[in-house]
């Protein structure tokens, strides 16, 4: 049985209006909270659970991934134009209480990925390419709950139906995408970008906050 991700789309998603005052500082403040999030997610990837090195072999589950990201984003994940290995940083699923009653429920974070984004082109030969910033992925999957993330499944395959989702975070910015399964006739899968309004977008961004506020322990320590 699968997870899907618009079941965590409940209610609907209304926007109001404001004076022209209000909407700047409405804009403002929320140019401030998605620095800071950049910001803890930053901190907290550089502390997994435990990393392992993949190599990208052609037709591989991990070079259709790569490619799709390559096209969308013009990003590589590889460190060096001579290298087809790429680190992964893994986080197991963690429980946490959203708020600081005795009586908030008890959640439990999706698996995640999360590996180094680097400029895409053509670098001389022995050189690292320039960090650009991080690309994670959430397993969504309801059969995975609270057990640790088999990797090969992050990267989707031929006949995958549930759907992987991810963002691609730089210094400024957040984006939400979706990998969709490869199509027949097509070589490989394809990276869906959402809106940022989108409520796609928004119930991601829900779940990279759920995320972050599991590790806020281990970030503080």
């Amino acid at each position: 049985m699968e997870k899907s991700i618009q079941s965590s789309f409940i209610g609907c998603y209304e926007s109001d209006t404001f004076g022209a005052d209000n909407s700047e500082k409405s804009v403002e403040h929320g140019e401030t909270e998605g620095q800071e999030r950049i910001e803890k997610l930053n901190a907290v990837l550089e502390s997994p659970d435990s990393v392992e090195y993949l190599y990208v072999r052609s037709n591989s589950r991990m070079d259709g991934f790569h490619v799709a990201l390559n096209l969308q984003f013009h990003l590589t994940l590889k460190s060096t134009s001579y290298t087809n290995i790429v680190r992964a940083k893994l986080f197991n699923p963690r429980q946490f209480s959203d708020g600081d009653s005795q009586i908030a429920p008890i959640e439990t974070t999706v698996p995640v990925a999360a590996f180094d984004a680097y400029e895409r082109g053509v670098h001389r030969s022995g050189t690292t390419r320039k960090w650009e910033g991080s690309v994670i992925l959430f397993n969504m999957s309801e059969d995975l709950a609270g057990e640790v993330l088999p990797l090969s499944t992050m990267t989707g395959s031929d006949r995958d139906k549930n759907d992987v989702y991810g963002a691609v975070v730089k210094d400024d910015a957040i984006t939400y995408f979706q990998l969709a399964p490869k199509k027949e006739g097509y070589m490989d899968p394809v990276i869906i970008e959402f809106d940022p309004s989108s409520k796609e977008a928004v119930s991601l961004q829900d779940e990279l906050d759920k995320f972050l506020k599991s590790r806020e322990d281990a970030v503080a320590a």
